[in-house]
């Protein structure tokens, strides 16, 4: 079992960048049925990362990104630059990592409410190498029909897909809410 000592921050997270919003607060109730289409397209989120030692983050850090819901129950995210210093208790070596594009699934699962698994690649950028995956799941609450806001979980593991790795003796874990807005479709002038 592999551990992680500290994973401090370099440029922009993306690693919890998973998910969306607005950083506005959102109000207000959804008027009319939520159904499986009101996800469909692209939208602007930010994703919050609360400060935590895993990260070492000491004020709440917002992470923008873009992601594309499909008909078919995919979703694609895509987020700034998303690279952090790893260093594994049980290795010699540090990593500088890059966090890939994040690839999942979701569905609706009633009364305006969303789920989703989410997949990204963890790459060693000195050797171009993948090392692990961050897992992403998430849910959450359509507040009108551009709006929604959510929570979020991250995972981080090893190339197996199940096996986690630790720092100081518990699974790497770090949660949060997230805020999106629906991309609107624009005509040319």
């Amino acid at each position: 079992m592999r551990r992680l000592g500290t994973i401090p921050m370099v440029v922009t997270l993306g690693l919890v960048c998973l998910m969306v919003g607005s950083s506005a607060v959102i109000a207000g109730q959804f008027e009319g049925k939520a159904t499986p289409k009101k996800m469909n397209g692209t939208w602007s989120s930010v994703v919050v990362v609360p400060p935590n030692d895993i990260l070492g983050n000491t004020e709440d850090m917002p992470l923008p990104e873009l992601d594309t819901f499909s008909a078919s129950g995919t979703v694609v995210t895509s987020a700034g630059a998303t690279v952090l210093p790893l260093t594994l208790d049980s290795e010699e070596d540090s990593y500088l990592a890059s966090v890939g594009l994040g690839q999942g699934n979701w569905k609706f699962v009633g009364n305006h409410r969303f789920v989703m698994t989410q997949w990204r690649f963890l790459t060693d950028l000195n050797t171009g190498e993948p090392f692990g995956y961050i897992k992403v799941l998430a849910e959450w609450r359509l507040e009108s029909k551009h709006q929604a806001i959510g929570e979020y979980e991250v995972q981080i593991l090893e190339l197996d897909m199940m096996t986690p790795y630790y720092s100081n003796g518990d699974p790497v874990r770090v949660s949060g809410p997230f805020f999106m807005q629906r991309l609107p479709i624009e005509r040319l002038p």
